[in-house]
């Protein structure tokens, strides 16, 4: 056995899945949901969800911002909030305006109260599910034919356009 195979037989030996890690930790923000993943609202009605996240930790305060809505009407005043251990459930006031399925994607940060200007980041996102959660079909497909095509042979081909610039 050469230095080289011995080297790599010791980075082997001790990794974690020769050790038997059977998990991983994602990196990020400590985010606990306290309540539920998804929201079922009826069409057009303006609904209060009450946002289930929480610190993971005691001593943690955990900072939310609403990053994106996927086409639900956001109607609350505040897109940003703070939670510490204790603190009254987050509102926030939507609206659909058509039957489908909905994402409320949110940037958590997660604080120490020991340690403010560190801090651990996630995205974290949320269901929300209007009327019986499926959209009209006009709404979700194109007008085009589909770029796919089969040629005799029965190879598929993705065709499409270039637009041509004038020089």
């Amino acid at each position: 056995m050469t230095i080289k195979h011995l080297a790599l037989a010791c980075i082997c030996a001790c990794s974690p899945l020769a050790i038997g890690a059977q998990s991983t930790v994602k990196p990020g923000a400590d985010v606990i949901a306290a309540g539920p993943q998804t929201f079922h609202v009826a069409v057009a009605d303006v609904q209060t969800l009450v946002l289930p996240f929480a610190p993971a930790r005691p001593g943690e305060s955990l900072q939310l911002v609403l990053l994106k809505s996927n086409g639900l009407e956001v109607l609350s005043t505040s897109t940003q909030w703070v939670i510490s251990e204790g603190d009254a459930p987050l509102e926030l006031l939507v609206r659909a305006s058509a039957p489908g399925q909905y994402r409320l994607q949110f940037l958590a940060r997660s604080k120490t109260h020991e340690q403010q200007a560190e801090s651990l980041s996630r995205v974290v996102g949320l269901m929300v599910v209007a009327g019986d959660g499926k959209s009209t079909s006009a709404s979700v497909q194109k007008a085009t034919s589909s770029p796919v095509t089969q040629r005799a042979d029965g190879t598929r081909v993705i065709s499409f356009s270039v637009p041509q610039n004038s020089h």
